[in-house]
């Protein structure tokens, strides 16, 4: 087991990996660049466990999906590892270029499953909305315009770059109503705007 001392979900020059400096794979003697579950992988391994592990969530969907049980638990991997994806993504130098490309793609999948993780029915919806980040780092308001809503939460665009976990606040400009939000993920397009899924935490019928 690695050390207590650190997290292996959250790598940083101070944590230094006492038991696992080298890639799990046997016979693989490289660096390690990222953690999957609890096992460690140098680029390469890496991004070949997140695609099996992707593969295996797309393949067995449907069936994991079928009920609200199912759902959470969908939920919950889908996080984790988009927590793990993403905490390997910083150490950008250890992975080559097509490495990196692969990384993305991968993010862009995980992305993919949360949209399709339905905890309500949703519909397209446009509501102009204001998106202001909640927090010490607050960002400017932004005036956009929701693409689908449900009662949980909404799908909208955005210019600003927001991680898993932030918070925002939503004012619909057709009320004036407000409420506080978590963002899920992010898929970026620049031309459009970043393509943002939240998740509405304070109020369940916002969107009435």
């Amino acid at each position: 087991m690695l050390s207590s001392v650190c997290d292996p979900f959250a790598l940083s020059e101070s944590c230094e990996v006492r038991l696992a400096p080298r890639c799990s794979v046997p016979n693989c003697e490289r660096k390690i660049a990222g953690f999957l579950l609890a096992a460690a992988y140098c680029p390469t391994h890496f991004v070949a466990a997140c695609n099996v592990k992707m593969n295996g969530l797309a393949k067995h969907f449907r069936t994991s999906c079928s009920t609200e049980a199912g759902q959470r638990k969908m939920r919950a991997e889908l996080g984790q590892m988009a927590d793990q994806v993403y905490a390997a993504s910083l150490w950008c130098e250890l992975f080559s270029g097509y490495e990196r490309i692969r990384v993305l793609e991968i993010l862009e999948r995980l992305g993919l499953l949360f949209s399709k993780v339905r905890r309500s029915e949703r519909i397209a919806n446009v509501i102009d909305v204001q998106v202001v980040k909640d927090g010490p780092a607050s960002g400017q308001p932004e005036n956009t315009r929701t693409e689908v809503v449900s009662r949980h939460g909404a799908t909208l665009r955005s210019s600003q770059n927001f991680r898993r976990g932030d918070f925002v606040n939503i004012q619909r400009l057709d009320m004036g109503s407000t409420a506080r939000a978590r963002v899920v993920w992010q898929y970026q397009r620049a031309a459009e705007g970043a393509l943002t899924a939240v998740e509405i935490i304070n109020k369940l019928d916002f969107w009435a």
